[in-house]
C-alpha cells in the first residue's frame, strides 16, 4: 500500500479508517506526556541521592507480576505506582554521578527529548523504502 502522489492515503484506505479512534485521545496523551516528563525530571534530579546498586536478587520481579496480562487497560495511576514500586526497585542507576563502572552511561535531557521525538515517528528501517530517513 502506498500513498498518493500528494502523500495522502488513497480514498479506499481513508474510508476504511474513517471510524478508527486512537485508544488515547491526543489531549489525554498530551496530559500523560507532561506527567511522564515530570517523572523523568524527578528521577534526574534525584539520581545523586539514590543507591547506585539495587538491593534485589535475580527473579525478584516475577512474583510481583500478575499471572496474566490484564484484559482491560489499567488506570495511569496504577501504572505509575507499579513503575515506582516494582521497576524502580530493581534499577541500577546508570544516571547516578556515583556510578563509574563498565562504560559511560549518562544521558542528557536533550537526548531524552530526542528519543521521545523519534519514538513518535516509529521508524522501522527494514529497507530504504520502508524508512528513507533511517
Amino acid at each position: 500500500m502506498g500513498s498518493g502522489e500528494d502523500g495522502v492515503a488513497p480514498d479506499g484506505i481513508a474510508d476504511a479508517l474513517a471510524d478508527y479512534e486512537h485508544p488515547v485521545s491526543i489531549e489525554k496523551f498530551r496530559k500523560l506526556g507532561y506527567d511522564v516528563v515530570d517523572m523523568i525530571c524527578d528521577y534526574m534530579s534525584s539520581a545523586k541521592q539514590r543507591h547506585v546498586m539495587p538491593d534485589v536478587q535475580p527473579g525478584f520481579l516475577r512474583p510481583q507480576l500478575p499471572q496474566q496480562a490484564p484484559q482491560l487497560p489499567e488506570p495511569w495511576q496504577a501504572i505509575k505506582q507499579d513503575f515506582h514500586d516494582k521497576i524502580m526497585r530493581g534499577v541500577l542507576h546508570w544516571q547516578s554521578p556515583h556510578f563509574f563502572a563498565w562504560f559511560a552511561g549518562n544521558t542528557s535531557a536533550p537526548s531524552i527529548l530526542a528519543e521521545m521525538l523519534i519514538a513518535s515517528l516509529n521508524m522501522i528501517g527494514f529497507s530504504w523504502q520502508s524508512s528513507p530517513i533511517s
